[in-house]
């Protein structure tokens, strides 16, 4: 029983410092930007849209002010759309298609990436890429900004996801998930001169570079980002990457449960099975071609559910309070203290906060939940679409 503590204990121990270590070099990062703004290369935004909603439209608005003068086009892959959705998009004279792709087996989204790849996206003409999600509402100063980061010093440049609002518990949660990646994944990554863990949309992306890692994406892998970054980090040049604060885009988080667990379904599907089934691929690139980038991406991955690692790491210091001494058992949870509450105390409302507390239990069972599950065959090939 000793043996078994210990080892559990080691491994919290192990995450709980690899965490704090990120997220306390996360809060050091800063952007470096220039003071007069250069002209921006050419990009196209892309924004591959299932079924989208009302919503759609606002983001539609949004990235028709924010793209102003600049060297920016747009194109929209409509799939299932409403008629009325795709006529009202139409004003803003973007181009776009509609195309279906749920007959084809395997992940829809992997199809609708590399069909935009293949037919409508030229290197020649658009030297950088970007995905927006069909809920992500773009700030007006978004290429402002991006053309105060010397963009072409690098080969990506990851933005931030701010919530539109938080009002319920789930949301307060999903947004302190949110803060978590940005400063560990991101920030903390870049301060200890790692690569950054690119987001699922607001990505600025060379495109020479988005198209080869699309085009060699798993064919069983669920999901869309963490398999992206796999392929990205086998790249043969070395990657430099930026995350900059003030490229913001705005999305609403979900307040009920049963979205909270399909999207957490998809996001941990994502996770392990590159973990699982990718291990070998990133452990060769880190030891045979000596990108020890890949390793730290592997731990990364590998990495339990940061909820169920603090609520494990209490029990184990309960347990030394019960036993009316403190070990190294108490340890992990100090670390994950500490980090919690650094990254969780800017988002803090009393109001939100009451339903956070009450609901807690409901989010944690989904995670263990969606954990255990998530590499289940049905899982694997997909991907799960969410409001």
């Amino acid at each position: 029983m000793d043996l078994i503590a210990f080892f559990i204990t080691s491994i919290l121990m192990f995450f709980a410092m690899y965490g704090l270590v990120l997220v306390l070099a996360g809060t050091t990062h800063k952007t470096r930007t220039v003071k007069k703004a250069s002209s921006l290369p050419t990009i196209k935004v892309l924004l591959p849209a299932y079924k989208p909603d009302q919503t759609f439209l606002k983001v539609l608005a949004s990235l028709y002010k924010a793209k102003k003068d600049y060297p920016v086009d747009v194109f929209i892959l409509f799939q299932e759309a409403d008629a009325d959705i795709v006529k009202e998009s139409t004003k803003y004279g973007f181009d776009y298609v509609e195309r279906q792709f749920s007959h084809l087996p395997g992940n829809s989204y992997r199809h609708a990436l590399q069909f935009i790849c293949e037919e409508h996206l030229d290197e020649n003409s658009s030297e950088y890429t970007l995905i927006l999600d069909k809920d992500n509402i773009m700030d007006e100063g978004f290429f402002d900004q991006l053309a105060r980061v010397s963009l072409q010093e690098y080969h990506l440049v990851q933005g931030v996801r701010k919530p539109i609002e938080i009002s319920e518990g789930i949301q307060l949660f999903d947004a302190i998930s949110e803060r978590y990646n940005d400063l560990m994944l991101r920030k903390g990554k870049l301060q200890l001169g790692g690569v950054l863990e690119i987001s699922g949309s607001a990505a600025v992306i060379k495109t020479e570079l988005f198209k080869h890692a699309i085009m060699q994406m798993d064919e069983k892998a669920p999901g869309y980002d963490k398999n992206f970054m796999v392929k990205l980090l086998a790249y043969p040049t070395k990657l430099k990457t930026q995350f900059c604060d003030q490229l913001i885009v705005r999305e609403e988080k979900t307040a009920e449960i049963e979205n909270y667990q399909a999207q957490r379904l998809r996001w941990f599907g994502e996770q392990y099975f590159n973990a699982f089934f990718n291990a070998k691929s990133l452990l060769n690139t880190a030891f045979l071609k000596g990108k020890f980038r890949s390793l730290d991406y592997l731990i990364t991955l590998i990495r339990p559910p940061r909820s169920l690692q603090l609520v494990a790491s209490t029990l184990l210091a309960i347990n030394d309070l019960i036993d009316g001494n403190l070990s190294y058992l108490s340890i992990p949870f100090v670390f994950n203290l500490v980090s919690f509450v650094i990254v969780a105390l800017p988002l803090m409302k009393p109001k939100v906060l009451k339903q956070f507390l009450f609901g807690l239990h409901k989010i944690i069972v989904s995670n263990l939940v969606t954990s255990l599950t998530c590499l289940k065959e049905k899982y694997q090939n997909t991907f799960i679409h969410t409001r």
